[in-house]
């Protein structure tokens, strides 16, 4: 697989202090993406991965035309109604992005752990399931006004730390345990296997649009590291950014 960035960017320090409790979840989520981008390195398959594809409002609005911000044609401020942010405001990220010849996946990655308590638990694992939708769905929007056959956008949500056992023990494991779009520590033992089975081969040639999403998407990847005072989006600054990228990054696959 083609690896971007070609390693996951360093985003925390080894050890944090124990009174720093926000940022120790942030830690917790990033190393759930760390793994899952591990099990993404091991496939066989000639496919792109983006790893933490962030896109403003912007950008977002300039996908999908029919959104509410488009028809009120509002350029105020968020008491316009709901919905409404500056441009420039991040609209959503997804943590990887995965195009082949002939689909595209979206997942989201989810480093939740279970607590002791029934309740408790149930409802942290319910909001991140739901969280995890809100943000499926938008990038899933995204790829699909490029524009995309639905049927080859595909979506899931993991919980890298939590296994099937533990969820079958939730008061409402039933909603969870049989979704097959949630995959769960077991699943990634055995990832490259679960890839195959559920995201098949096709024998068939480049789908054109596969290629115009690849494109679309390595553009707001581009896009979201440059510096905002930059003055546009170039080419050459995308070629610059890259080359910068595979300089520092000298290895794409875990050395053994």
């Amino acid at each position: 697989p083609i690896m971007i960035p070609p390693i996951p960017d360093s985003q925390f320090m080894e050890i944090l202090p124990s009174t720093a409790i926000q940022q120790r979840k942030s830690q917790k989520s990033y190393e759930a993406e760390v793994k899952m981008y591990r099990c993404f390195e091991e496939l066989k398959r000639e496919v792109t991965v983006l790893h933490s594809m962030e896109y403003n409002h912007g950008q977002y609005l300039s996908f999908l035309p029919e959104h509410i911000c488009k028809t009120k044609k509002c350029k105020k401020g968020p008491e316009d109604h709901i919905c409404h942010k500056e441009p420039e405001q991040t609209e959503g990220e997804c943590d990887f992005v995965v195009i082949a010849n002939h689909f595209a996946a979206v997942f989201e990655v989810k480093g939740s752990i279970l607590s002791e308590d029934a309740v408790s638990q149930s409802d942290g694992f319910t909001r991140d399931y739901n969280n995890a939708l809100i943000q499926r769905k938008k990038v899933v929007d995204l790829i699909t006004s490029v524009p995309v056959d639905p049927s080859l956008v595909h979506q899931f949500t993991v919980f890298s730390n939590i296994s099937r056992e533990e969820v079958k023990k939730m008061t409402n494991h039933e909603l969870y345990s049989s979704n097959k779009t949630l995959l769960f520590s077991d699943d990634l033992t055995e990832f490259t296997q679960w890839f195959e089975e559920h995201l098949p081969v096709t024998n068939e040639g480049v789908n054109s649009v596969m290629e115009r999403v690849k494109h679309c998407a390595l553009g707001l990847k581009c896009d979201q590291h440059k510096d905002k005072k930059d003055k546009g989006f170039s080419l050459s600054y995308c070629i610059k950014y890259i080359n910068d990228q595979l300089k520092r990054a000298l290895v794409t696959k875990k050395v053994s």
